[in-house]
């Protein structure tokens, strides 16, 4: 079974398996053959980017996933954030840095106290209660920083 999301080298491939209701019949298409050429089901890494890449079987049923398509050159190897200090009710967007800085910058962030401060998709932290809390922020090639933030009432 494959991942929702799936790394590949320039010039590698991969067998692209189907399972469930999915089956060896399905006709698999990516949505830039530029990026991503699909052959026999095998998936060919033809240039960097990121595309969607779609399964549909004879009764019309669809499975997708994204193939990111990179080099070790442009890997995230380091991130960099200060941390932080809010006050109740606060909202600011993490000021981070990775490295390389052509690297691709897919990122997910994670707060470790969720009753203390939230972060969504963007890194934008909202703090909800006074303490302390752990922000994860991580790239897709798991290289991860941990900022702290502070809430304080004033």
């Amino acid at each position: 079974k494959n991942p929702k999301v799936l790394n590949l080298n320039k010039g590698t491939s991969a067998k692209l398996e189907l399972s469930g209701k999915m089956t060896e019949t399905a006709k698999i298409i990516s949505q830039n053959t530029n990026i991503v050429k699909v052959v026999n089901g095998y998936a060919y890494a033809e240039d960097y980017g990121e595309v969607k890449i779609i399964a549909t079987n004879s009764l019309g049923n669809k499975a997708e996933m994204t193939i990111i398509v990179e080099s070790d050159r442009n890997l995230i190897n380091k991130i960099e954030c200060e941390d932080i200090k809010l006050k109740l009710g606060e909202e600011k967007k993490l000021e981070y840095e990775v490295f390389p800085k052509n690297a691709y910058k897919r990122l997910t962030f994670k707060s470790s106290k969720e009753n203390i401060v939230i972060v969504d998709e963007t890194g934008k932290v909202t703090a909800l209660n006074e303490g302390k809390a752990k922000i994860e922020i991580r790239s897709h090639n798991g290289i991860s920083k941990i900022v702290e933030v502070e809430v304080t009432s004033e």
